[in-house]
């Protein structure tokens, strides 16, 4: 069976490998055995492989490495003998999983509980990444919701940034159908184009332009944001400190930006800043687990474009899928084709 692995923590295009394990996998009583179709590489399995601080904790590496990925789409093989029947998972169905371990490889076991069928209208390519990145969006938003005063929802405006991102773009979705206006703070000039040409009215504004502080404050135009959604991080927080109100709170979900963040502005403002990651998923409730699920799959059927995918690599071509993921001005999602002619 052809999996992808670590054997150490270190640059991704360093020290990932391909690597032939032993199968077929069989499942436990309450697992299905998935062949796998394809899978997105998330900045996050990056973060992961490097040992990042921003990942939290390192990843356990065994003494034959560790096999990355954390979702992907395939086909179901075999079911567990315990999988309760109402879930309706049977042989042969499309499927996407999440969370799961061990995912860059042909065949995945995943839990029952973390498979989701897919309806006929939507392709592997957007649901492979539609689970993990909508998750996190619902988490970002409620984070958002649960910090925004009581006595100010009458007009939300909300400042976001990172909003050309995967995440960002399905944030930005949910928050407008929540009658939630945003001002969008991208990298570049052709990502701010980007996304006012695919839908919305909320103001985008590129960062690489030099007049992009002066853009910002005349598009808050002294309004109240008592939230700011960060996936930036980096240089960029202190910016967004910077037109805040008074007691106001950074969701801050990622660190695009790279740099070190500069939190002084924060003190005098009394802003709070707020980390929130797909960790804490494990935390919702079997209900809002699967709202998670059932919204993920009503964007990827209704909103495709959502989900834009750049580029599709072998596995045997990882350490290009890596590259490619790592340069600027990407404009949609890298997947690893484990099925051939699946997608």
């Amino acid at each position: 069976m052809l999996t992808i692995i670590h054997r150490r923590h270190g640059d991704p295009a360093e020290v990932l490998e391909l690597s032939d394990s032993p199968g077929p996998l069989c499942p436990g009583r309450s697992q299905v055995l998935i062949r796998v179709a394809c899978v997105a590489i998330h900045p996050g399995d990056l973060q992961g492989i490097a040992g990042a601080p921003s990942f939290g904790a390192p990843p356990f590496i065994g003494d034959k490495g560790r096999i990355p990925g954390f979702e992907g789409v395939g086909v179901i093989e075999a079911v567990g003998a315990g999988v309760d029947a109402a879930l309706g998972l049977e042989t042969g169905q499309r499927v996407a999983y999440f969370p799961i371990e061990n995912g860059w490889a042909e065949q995945v076991l995943a839990s029952a509980e973390a498979v989701a069928v897919l309806p006929d209208e939507v392709s592997f390519e957007v649901a492979a990444q539609a689970l993990i990145n909508t998750a996190s969006a619902e988490i970002i938003v409620r984070a958002g919701h649960d910090a925004w005063p009581d006595d100010k929802r009458r007009e939300v405006l909300v400042l976001q940034s990172g909003a050309a991102s995967a995440v960002g773009r399905i944030v930005t979705t949910l928050l407008n159908g929540y009658g939630v206006r945003t001002i969008r703070l991208v990298r570049s000039v052709a990502s701010a184009r980007r996304l006012e040409a695919e839908a919305g009215s909320d103001p985008v504004i590129a960062m690489e332009d030099a007049e992009w502080t002066e853009k910002l404050r005349a598009a808050v135009a002294g309004r109240d944001i008592h939230v700011a959604l960060d996936g930036v991080g980096g240089n960029t927080l202190p910016r967004v400190a910077e037109v805040l109100s008074l007691g106001g709170t950074i969701i801050s979900y990622g660190v695009l930006g790279g740099d070190a963040t500069d939190i002084r502005l924060l003190i005098p403002r009394g802003l709070t800043i707020k980390g929130v990651s797909i960790a804490q998923l494990s935390t919702l409730s079997h209900d809002l687990r699967a709202a998670c699920v059932a919204t993920a799959m009503r964007l990827a059927a209704s909103r495709p474009e959502i989900f834009p995918v750049e580029a599709v690599y072998a596995p045997t071509r990882i350490r290009q899928a890596v590259d490619h993921l790592c340069r600027p001005g990407r404009s949609g999602a890298i997947l690893l084709d484990f099925g051939g002619t699946s997608i």
